[in-house]
């Protein structure tokens, strides 16, 4: 083993990505560039989803339709005896 790749082994990173010889600025840049990628692509996501939700049929419970069931057989049974 070489001390280079046990002392530091992020520079040695860097050093094969090239980074290591970037400028300050350009690591800058090179920063914000791949965070507003980030930032674009969860927005993509996010409305993709939120549209995704607008097209969802809600849920219909079948409790609710059996109750409707019952009370229009009510009605119809009192109209009935009443007549």
């Amino acid at each position: 083993m070489t001390p280079s790749s046990t002392s530091h082994p992020q520079v040695d990173k860097q050093i094969e990505s090239g980074e290591y010889f970037l400028k300050p600025k350009e690591r800058e840049h090179k920063e914000k560039k791949a965070r507003a990628e980030e930032q674009t692509a969860t927005s993509l996501v996010n409305q993709a989803e939120k549209r995704a939700k607008a097209f969802v049929a809600p849920v219909e419970s079948a409790e609710a339709d059996v109750g409707e069931r019952v009370k229009s057989k009510r009605k119809r049974e009192r109209a009935e005896k009443a007549e």
